[in-house]
């Protein structure tokens, strides 16, 4: 049975850097629809995104409006990193599942292993970071 829901919150982190929060006017831009998606960016914790899986989404709330986190609906399936990306309309992007537990846990989208290896690990406040080792 598929796993896709996390009951705590995470940050996702590659290689020492994390996904970072989108600026304002991008947030902005996808909640008014004047733009599809986002590419991800990567950066420092202080700017780290805080997200939940609900329903195999990954989802971030900034305050303004809830965003979804994944790779295009619409790419083909590969065996290679893939880009992620932001969007508002959550048919857009892949849903994604978890296996293992603990801090053994991985990242899959529908049964294909995302660009990432993801491990949980619990961090200060009521959350968790996804740490990938790529």
């Amino acid at each position: 049975m598929a796993k896709t829901n996390l009951n705590r919150r995470f940050l996702i982190e590659l290689n020492g850097q994390f996904v970072s929060q989108l600026v304002d006017t991008e947030t902005a831009n996808l909640a008014a629809n004047r733009e599809e998606k986002y590419p991800v960016s990567m950066g420092d914790r202080d700017h780290a995104a805080t997200f939940t899986l609900q329903n195999g989404m990954l989802l971030c709330n900034n305050g303004v409006t809830l965003l979804v986190l994944g790779r295009w609906i619409q790419e083909e399936d590969k065996f290679e990193s893939m880009p992620m990306y932001w969007a508002s309309q959550f048919d857009k992007v892949k849903l994604v599942q978890y296996t293992g537990q603990g801090e053994e846990v991985k990242l899959e989208s529908l049964g294909m292993l995302v660009a990432l290896i993801a491990y949980l690990r619990a961090i200060s406040w009521d959350g968790f970071y996804v740490s990938a080792d790529c």
